[in-house]
């Protein structure tokens, strides 16, 4: 398989295959996480950087957005809990006591980010929670605006 090694500012790692470019980026706050870039051109490459310069400069406050919709999911799976409809068995996971939905943040993990230059909404970030090892937590943004946030199956 085709794989070049490319240098880069924002990105580690960065490999430039027949289609994509894949690598690892460092945000803020954040452990090393891996990165999926559609496209090889080099055009594709610096409007992904762009796309992700607003969670570089801040991230919490790109993906706060988001707070109450993944809360949302977080109290759905606390209430089936509570309700002996799901156990935590079941889950597969861990059910912290959050008091308030800023609280979230630290326990989602962020798994993967995916960046589409040429799409309405370029960049996803992709997050795992303990409580709900099945589903993702997904927030979509535009020029570091967030256009959808909600749990995937």
């Amino acid at each position: 398989m085709f794989s070049q090694r490319i240098e880069h500012a924002r990105f580690k790692q960065l490999r430039r295959g027949l289609f994509s470019y894949s690598g690892i980026v460092v945000l803020a706050g954040q452990r090393d996480i891996p990165v999926h870039i559609a496209g090889r051109s080099a055009r594709n490459l610096e409007r992904a950087a762009a796309e992700l310069a607003p969670l570089f400069d801040d991230f919490y406050a790109a993906v706060a957005p988001a707070t109450s919709e993944f809360f949302a999911g977080y109290d759905a799976v606390r209430d089936a809990v509570r309700d002996g409809e799901v156990t935590l068995a079941e889950l597969g996971g861990s059910l912290p006591e959050l008091r308030e939905s800023a609280e979230i943040w630290r326990h989602l993990v962020l798994e993967r980010i995916d960046i589409e230059p040429k799409r309405t909404t370029p960049l996803r970030l992709s997050f795992r929670a303990p409580w709900d090892i099945e589903h993702d937590y997904g927030i979509y943004l535009a020029g570091g605006r967030m256009s959808y946030a909600g749990v995937s199956v």
